[in-house]
């Protein structure tokens, strides 16, 4: 950003601007940086680069980071915990983990399934189909504990065959 210094905030780029937010706040040493939205409205890419900035952040200063969004691509991506937040009231907390595989509650449920495929695409399926080992169809499916139960692998060996 050393070269935009000369420019008017809003001639700034959004995550342009998201970065001199984070660098105001880590400018005064906090132990906990609250980050709401940080996310929100930008690209695909300006939001992986936010989000490695911000990883790094914790990993070099050791400094708490609690996010506040709508997007569980974000969580997933970011969070080590998570806490679901409904009417103004905290309705579930857990690991990412626990949370993401074993939603307890509705909001939490609805949330999860933004990001967790239940179903197989399409492409997924045409995918399986045409790939053949030797006349044999060969998958190497990998899963999380209980996960097996899912679905999406039932699903897929109804519809590949096994």
């Amino acid at each position: 950003l050393s070269d935009r210094k000369d420019q008017f905030p809003d001639e700034l780029s959004g995550g342009q601007k998201q970065r001199v937010a984070i660098a105001r706040a880590l400018v005064t040493n906090p132990k906990i940086l609250l980050c709401d939205e940080a996310t929100s409205a930008l690209d695909p890419a300006t939001t992986a680069s936010i989000l490695t900035l911000l990883k790094n952040v914790n990993q070099t200063f050791g400094i708490t980071i609690m996010m506040i969004t709508h997007e569980m691509r974000v969580i997933k991506d970011i969070c080590n915990r998570v806490a679901v937040v409904e009417k103004g009231q905290v309705v579930e907390t857990g690991t990412v983990k626990e949370v993401f595989s074993h939603p307890k509650t509705t909001i939490a449920q609805n949330f999860v399934s933004t990001v967790i495929q239940t179903e197989p695409s399409t492409s997924l399926i045409r995918r399986l189909n045409d790939e053949q080992v030797g006349g044999f169809k060969d998958y190497k499916i990998f899963v999380e504990e209980t996960q097996v139960t899912q679905p999406i692998i039932n699903d897929l060996i109804q519809i590949c065959g096994r």
